[in-house]
């Protein structure tokens, strides 16, 4: 494996990754905020006749979506093993979401797809070791040393 005061590099798909979830993140809130304060005017009749009817839960659902993705982001960044946890969470959380959305061609099979994707490849990193428990191993040096 490596050195304990030795840097694990990210591996260029992590990277891509990371950037990507940042662009999204960063369109989602501008959306949001855009979308409530009435900044983006919106042409189409169906879309806004359904903007106009979200709840309150509906928007605190896409918030916290937000914020999960943002700190699943962060964990990957950081090369966290909980990165693996919080991203398939997020998954499942999104595929109810939209599984029970009234709008229509919110996420596709494709944007699913690309998620799962993802989560395996986090799992996979977190069974070769490159996702680590730093703060548990701070704790209990035989953690994560297999």
């Amino acid at each position: 494996m490596s050195s304990e005061g030795e840097r694990l590099a990210r591996p260029k798909l992590v990277w891509a990754i990371v950037i990507f979830n940042c662009f999204g993140i960063a369109f989602s809130c501008f959306s949001l905020i855009a979308y409530a304060a009435g900044w983006i005017p919106i042409e189409d009749r169906a879309t806004r006749d359904y903007l106009a009817h979200i709840s309150i839960l509906e928007w605190l659902g896409s918030g916290f979506l937000l914020l999960l993705k943002l700190a699943a982001t962060v964990a990957l960044f950081s090369m966290r093993a909980i990165a693996a946890p919080l991203y398939t969470a997020l998954l499942a959380i999104s595929v109810t979401w939209t599984a029970f959305s009234p709008a229509p061609g919110q996420n596709g099979v494709f944007t699913f797809s690309i998620a799962f994707a993802i989560c395996l490849y986090l799992w996979h990193l977190k069974r070769r070791g490159l996702l680590r428990d730093r703060w548990l191993r701070e704790l209990d040096p035989a953690v994560g040393s297999q």
